[in-house]
C-alpha cells in the first residue's frame, strides 16, 4: 500500500517545517513486522501549521493544481498577500515550484 506521510518539525523560533513523502508499506521477514519505506520525496513547506499543510495537500490530492506533477510541491496563495490575499485555507493551493514561480504574484484560479 502506498500513501502520503507528513513529517512536521517545529524550529526553535516557533515556525513549522513540513516534509511530505510518498511511502510504501512492506513486510520485514527478519523482524516479523510491517515497515515503511520512503519511495518519493514530494516537497518541503515552511511557515504553516501542520494541520493546514495536511488539509491543503489532502484536499488537492498532493499534486500541482496546474500541471498535476507530484514533486517539488509548495503551498501557494491563490490571491497573493501582496494583493490583499489571506492565509486562510480557501486561499491556499498546492503548486509545484516551477508553476509557483511562473505564476508569480498573479491571480490564477485552477479547478481540478
Amino acid at each position: 500500500m502506498v500513501f502520503i506521510r507528513f513529517k512536521h518539525i517545529k524550529s526553535k523560533y516557533g515556525t513549522f517545517h513540513s516534509y511530505i513523502y510518498l511511502v510504501k508499506n512492506y513486510w520485514d521477514k527478519e523482524k516479523q513486522s510491517s515497515r515503511q519505506r520512503v519511495i518519493f520525496y514530494l516537497g518541503k513547506v515552511e511557515g504553516y501549521e501542520p494541520f493546514v499543510v495536511t488539509t491543503i495537500f489532502q484536499r488537492d490530492g498532493a499534486k500541482c493544481k496546474s500541471c498535476y506533477r507530484q514533486d517539488n510541491l509548495t503551498i501557494d496563495h491563490i490571491i497573493p498577500t501582496s494583493k490583499g490575499g489571506t492565509n486562510e485555507e480557501s486561499n491556499l493551493q498546492v503548486l509545484c515550484e516551477r508553476c509557483n514561480k511562473k505564476k508569480g504574484n498573479n491571480i490564477i484560479l485552477r479547478e481540478v
